[in-house]
């Protein structure tokens, strides 16, 4: 038996102790004890021997040792002659069962271990659990910081725009009321020049029209002061709004460029994150989505018509899509555009689809999928979109855009 386990596939390693005598061709006496130990000692071992041979091979007090039926010990001393040595059997026993002990321990030993690495672990993920809660918190508490300060910064900026404007009509005004103070000044200094030539007869009284000029050149002077004052005012008012908004480019000179700035680059659209516990594509996503304020849904038409009523006539999949796409934005208020291939039946479905449903068809040699994505392109990066189809393509084009995707058995199911 230890020789053909050592041959099979895996291999049987034979017990150490009879490892030594495999390779003989005539067994020494040693041999028969050395077995006869190991099958006493090793009860797999044993228990191989047992199942590969018959009482008929080995006669019956043979295989009662290897059996060990109940009473096996009492029948063989019956047999083999006077009782076996009380000290050797019970030496034997105990042999056996520090053997089950030492077993017994060792697996206890091993279970310790692995629930002691449970423990570390669950600790472990408790740790990291709660650091990304306060990780969590804190960005919160930042992003309603910042959500504070960008709403003082824009009030900031609107009225310092609104002190721009009355500082620069301030200025005008005082501008032209210094014009109209020095056109004065400048007519009485005609006059009084006027009166002071030889032959002229005088109009008044010298030292009051003086008098007058002096105060109109004091006027004027404080008008002038007021107008520069609002003029400063005014450039730190708009110092202050250009620093409120963002950066403009300059030229070498420092001069705003308004008329040749480049185009910014626009916004990129973010699909929706979809709250803890809601899993992406299941009816309480969709029910999620939908009741966004400002969403739209792009429906891939055919591709959901066909998948929820396959037998219909196209003309009635259309309709009963349309309808229960009506009654879906009258219970979540969500604007519905519905897309299908084909221009020719334009003007067949214009007849019984509700009106609060867009429905749109591609048009000649365009699919009803890049007429969807088109859709996607032109609607406002702020706006949620969500597009409905099970078409890899429109799928993975629709997230590609930043659009949230759902399903046509999903949306299926809320029409349902």
């Amino acid at each position: 038996m230890a020789r053909s386990g050592e041959g099979e596939h895996p291999p049987l390693l034979a017990p150490p102790a009879l490892r030594r005598y495999l390779s003989f061709a005539r067994l020494p006496p040693a041999a028969q004890w050395a077995a006869l130990r190991v099958l006493e000692d090793d009860e797999a071992f044993r228990l191989r021997v047992r199942d590969a041979t018959t009482e008929d091979d080995i006669g019956e007090l043979g295989w009662v040792f290897l059996d060990r039926p109940p009473g096996w010990e009492e029948r063989l001393a019956e047999a083999c002659g006077p009782p076996a040595n009380e000290t050797a059997v019970v030496d034997r026993q105990e042999r056996r069962n520090a053997r089950r002990q030492a077993q017994a321990d060792a697996a206890r030993s091993r279970f310790e271990d692995r629930a002691r690495s449970a423990e570390a672990e669950a600790e472990r993920l408790k740790a990291e659990a709660s650091e990304l809660r306060r990780g969590q918190r804190s960005a919160a508490a930042e992003v309603e910081k910042l959500s504070a300060e960008l709403v003082r910064v824009n009030e900031d900026r609107s009225q310092a725009v609104r002190q721009l404007k009355v500082s620069e009509a301030l200025a005008t005004e005082r501008s032209t009321e210094a014009r109209k103070l020095r056109q004065q000044v400048a007519d009485l200094e005609a006059a009084l020049a006027m009166t002071a030539a030889p032959g002229l007869p005088s109009v008044g009284d010298p030292a009051a029209a003086g008098r007058t000029v002096d105060e109109l050149n004091r006027a004027a002077a404080a008008a002038a002061e007021a107008s520069s004052a609002a003029e400063r005012l005014a450039g730190a008012l708009s110092s202050a709004v250009a620093a409120l908004s963002p950066a403009t480019p300059a030229d070498d000179s420092g001069c705003v460029l308004l008329a040749d700035e480049p185009p910014r680059r626009p916004l990129r659209r973010v699909p929706v994150r979809l709250p803890t516990g809601i899993v992406d594509d299941t009816r309480r996503a969709a029910e999620h989505l939908l009741r966004l304020p400002g969403a739209i849904v792009l429906v891939d038409g055919y591709n959901v018509s066909k998948g929820g009523w396959p037998d219909l006539e196209l003309g009635t999949q259309r309709l009963r899509l349309a309808n229960g796409l009506a009654e879906l934005r009258a219970r979540t208020g969500v604007q519905v555009e519905l897309v299908f291939d084909g221009v020719e039946q334009r003007q067949l479905v214009a007849r019984g689809i509700p009106s609060n449903v867009r429905v749109r068809f591609s048009s000649v040699g365009v699919e009803a999928d890049d007429l969807v994505l088109e859709l996607v392109d032109d609607l406002p990066v702020s706006r949620p979109v969500i597009v409905v189809s099970s078409d890899k393509r429109v799928r993975d084009g629709a997230r590609q855009r930043g659009a949230s995707t759902l399903s046509s058995q999903t949306l299926l199911a809320l029409l349902r």
